[in-house]
């Protein structure tokens, strides 16, 4: 029986610490990011998960510890919040190429980013007319067009309806299955992460807890430190295989 091969390691945080003055944000925090995980770190407000995924990225220095990233690693990051000025017209498709040299692009990666990403039909639209899921999805593409290894998203589903939140999941799930990439999700939701997550990383500013999502669903760390009682993951958004769910086009 041939043996597995060595899963690729694309970032490896070893007892990050980060300080303000002396205010600990987070205190040793150690963990892995493999080709093709999903990494969901959830923790209430204050729980550090934002200044960690900027550590991740390189924009922000930590206090102590170390960060390995693989060798010429290309990062997407989505941010908690981008402010658009509404008095400014900018069109979807306008935005969506905003400070991007088009010329470096692949055309038939780039047709493919916008069909899979369902923002082909509103292209044309201003910005500010757009669905809070229609802008999720358009900072999704935007950031794809780079074609990243690892893409980090801070609170992406942050505003989103329950079946927006769904529809956004499952494009995250088509993406990390068709392309292969890795994604380290933030949310401050403690009871929503997506069924497929290989591991989620419960912080609040150290890891209380982390493991699969059924492992978290029992974990009695897990209900005591987030003071959840009988609460439990609702770890219910994956792919079905039997039909695809996607965002309906407006026409």
């Amino acid at each position: 029986m041939s043996k597995a091969l060595p899963r690729e390691l694309l970032v490896r945080c070893e007892n990050i610490t980060y300080k303000i003055s002396n205010n600990i944000i987070l205190d040793n925090v150690s963990f892995d990011i493999y080709k093709g995980d999903i990494i969901t770190i959830i923790g209430p407000n204050g729980a550090g998960k934002s200044t960690l995924g900027k550590i991740v990225i390189g924009v922000l220095n930590m206090s102590e510890g170390k960060v390995s990233r693989k060798k010429n690693l290309k990062i997407g990051y989505m941010p908690q919040k981008i402010y658009i000025n509404k008095l400014v017209p900018i069109t979807v498709k306008d935005f969506l190429f905003l400070n991007i040299n088009k010329n470096i692009l692949n055309k038939k990666y780039t047709e493919q980013i916008v069909e899979e990403n369902y923002i082909h039909s509103i292209l044309n639209k201003q910005v500010q007319d757009i669905s809070g899921g229609e802008w999720q999805r358009l900072l999704l593409a935007r950031i794809l067009l780079r074609d990243p290894d690892l893409l980090v998203l801070d609170e992406p589903i942050q505003g989103l309806d329950i079946n927006g939140q769904r529809d956004f999941y499952l494009l995250l799930e088509q993406i990390k299955n068709k392309q292969k990439k890795s994604i380290l999700m933030i949310s401050h939701d403690l009871h929503t992460v997506m069924s497929s997550s290989n591991n989620i990383i419960c912080l609040n500013k150290h890891i209380c807890c982390s493991g699969a999502p059924k492992e978290i669903e029992d974990s009695s760390s897990y209900k005591n430190l987030f003071k959840l009682g009988g609460s439990t993951i609702l770890a219910r958004y994956t792919h079905d295989h039997k039909h695809k769910s996607k965002p309906k086009r407006k026409k």
